[in-house]
């Protein structure tokens, strides 16, 4: 339990190209050294840790081939590939729980603490990283849609922007169940290409459209209903209140918030997620009377709550 060694040496294979180099051609450890650069004894002593691990063998000429395990982490899925990848944006995700300590400590998440930006900064710096975040979303697999979809706020709006909406997957659903809706898709500029895609393979364009920037720095204005679905978990209280500022700004005195999040009474979240949540970006799944607690805060008054499955949705409009 307490040795670091196997899991640190799998990400060093992977993200060093061990695994990538011997798939084109087995070789000696001072062979492959070479073509990747290497120093000869450390990636020796790596190929012995990765050899007691069965992800590579050694045969009796000291030539070094892939196990099949090897082989799926050189060429397997894309996305469990990038999560041994610490040279990805989802690598450096799984990998900042190594920052444990410092984060319960309250010296700041991974990402601002290693990088100088947030997690999402990082995706969107990196086209790689952007182009996996946005095949992680299905166009027709989104997380309790269907609640979000039945919910009676759409009856009463015409205009409806999704802040944080990533790939369009909500809004879009939001739009083939109420014909009278408009609206928007609004991101960091790198992740709203893909809800472009989207919104045209759905033949969806004269009604929605994207735009892309930061919610941090403004919050477009002219809507009749602001969304927040599964946003605030991703941030600090400050940074909730930041962003929620912003809205209440943009919004008027007769727009309306629509806030949608994971209820932590429902059991659903693994803990191992959760504790990455807050390793890397500094939020948390946050109970209904906290979520409730930093609207009121940032200038909002609640006109009603609901519970559904596994999630809760709040109502607001400005104070």
């Amino acid at each position: 339990m307490a040795d670091l060694v196997p899991p640190m040496s799998i990400r060093a294979g992977v993200t060093l190209g061990v695994f990538g180099e011997l798939k084109k051609s087995p070789g000696s450890s001072d062979s492959i050294a070479r073509r990747i650069c290497l120093g000869s004894v450390k990636l020796r002593a790596l190929l012995n840790v990765l050899e007691s691990l069965s992800v590579v063998r050694c045969d009796q000429k000291d030539i070094y081939h892939l196990t099949s395990l090897g082989e799926f982490l050189a060429d397997g899925d894309e996305v469990i590939s990038k999560v041994f990848d610490l040279d990805s944006a989802l690598g450096q995700y799984d990998y900042s729980v190594v920052d444990l300590v410092d984060v319960c400590r309250d010296k700041g998440s991974y990402f601002t603490s290693k990088f100088g930006k947030d997690y999402w900064q990082l995706v969107e710096s990196n086209a790689k990283d952007r182009s996996l975040v946005a095949s992680m979303s299905s166009d027709t697999a989104v997380f309790d849609a269907d609640q979000l979809v039945s919910d009676e706020v759409w009856v009463s709006v015409s205009k409806v922007i999704d802040l944080g909406g990533g790939n369009g997957n909500i809004l879009i659903a939001l739009a083939e169940e109420h014909p009278h809706l408009h609206g928007s898709v609004f991101d960091l500029p790198g992740r709203v290409e893909s809800a472009r895609e989207l919104i045209g393979k759905h033949r969806l364009s004269s009604r929605l459209e994207v735009v892309g920037g930061s919610f941090f720095d403004y919050v477009p204005e002219g809507f009749d209903c602001y969304l927040l679905n599964a946003i605030l978990a991703d941030w600090s209280n400050s940074q909730c209140i930041a962003l929620l500022r912003k809205i209440r700004h943009a919004i008027g005195d007769e727009g309306l918030l629509l806030v949608s999040e994971v209820d932590p009474a429902a059991g659903l979240e693994d803990p191992n997620v959760h504790l990455k949540m807050i390793c890397s970006a500094e939020g948390w799944v946050r109970t209904p009377q906290e979520v409730y607690d930093i609207l009121v805060k940032s200038g909002f008054e609640l006109l009603r709550s609901s519970v559904s499955r596994d999630r809760f949705t709040h109502l607001y409009r400005p104070t």
